[in-house]
């Protein structure tokens, strides 16, 4: 069977023009994907600084109350107050009470 060249030839043409526009394609879909990897380095670095800022926050920095911190404060100031509104209404019925015990003790006696 004889070769015949000039079908091998527009075969090989073809071959190279599919390469060709495979290496384009290739091209095109590595920049694409350089750009994405760019933005998403942006993103995880906007990330990173709104997880630090929140940290911060939450938990101060040096010498600066972070949000729990200070909500700790409260809470102990509002058991404090607490304690003082119970010992001074406590210590208020005891003085009421002495001062209805000494006016019945002293009506009672007399009488």
């Amino acid at each position: 069977m004889p070769v015949d060249n000039n079908h091998f030839e527009r075969e090989m043409s073809k071959i190279e023009d599919r390469l060709r526009a495979l290496e384009l394609q290739q091209q095109k879909t590595s920049s694409h994907l350089e750009g994405e990897v760019t933005n998403l380095v942006r993103l995880m670095s906007e990330i990173r600084d709104i997880i630090k800022r929140h940290d911060t926050m939450f938990f101060g920095t040096n010498g600066n109350a972070g949000l729990l911190t200070r909500l700790d404060r409260l809470e102990q100031a509002e058991k404090t107050r607490q304690w003082t509104h119970r010992a001074a209404i406590g210590t208020s019925l005891a003085l009421i009470l002495k001062i209805l015990w000494d006016i019945i003790m002293t009506h009672g006696v007399s009488h």
